[in-house]
């Protein structure tokens, strides 16, 4: 999450097999947090933001100090208060952290926005709630298909697509 924003998935992906080996193949957040600066100084090879991969650090010593059933409590209560104190989790960031842990939501992000308003809506959370409603899906199920159908969208009309059908 704390990698992907701001950057395409895509980028992240490529580079994510080894940044993972830097940080202990997420096997340990005391260890992560305890070796913060060599699994920092580690994935840099290949991920230059630093600021980034200190915070990978950092959310690992809060996972560390409280333990993970202290830390799911937390954000049983509270996801969205508690999700956002942690570094790079931001009011969009949050919404996309929620749906890769389970909670039922849509995530404002600027595909979805640019959708919700070319079709009137007053909010991305509105367009999916009512198309939700209308669906019997989930938000979240309703957030990727309409992220995806942008997605799609956009390659269209770039013409990779077509290029890569026409070979």
């Amino acid at each position: 999450m704390v990698l992907n924003s701001g950057f395409r998935e895509s980028v992240v992906r490529k580079h994510f097999n080894f940044i993972s080996l830097c940080y202990c193949d997420w096997q340990s957040a005391q260890e992560i947090y305890e070796l913060a600066d060599v699994c920092s100084s580690a994935a840099s090879v290949v991920f230059g933001n630093k600021r980034k991969l200190r915070a990978i650090s950092h959310t690992a010593g809060v996972v560390h100090k409280l333990g993970f059933q202290r830390l799911k409590a937390l954000l049983d209560q509270s996801f969205f208060d508690f999700a956002t104190t942690l570094p790079f989790i931001g009011p969009i960031t949050v919404r996309h952290l929620a749906k890769n842990l389970g909670v039922d939501a849509a995530k404002p992000d600027r595909h979805l926005a640019r959708l919700a308003k070319q079709f009137g809506y007053s909010s991305v959370d509105d367009m999916c709630s009512t198309l939700a409603g209308i669906t019997g899906d989930s938000l979240s199920v309703t957030d990727i298909v309409l992220w995806r159908f942008q997605e799609q969208a956009k390659t269209h009309a770039s013409g990779t697509t077509r290029t890569a059908l026409a070979t």
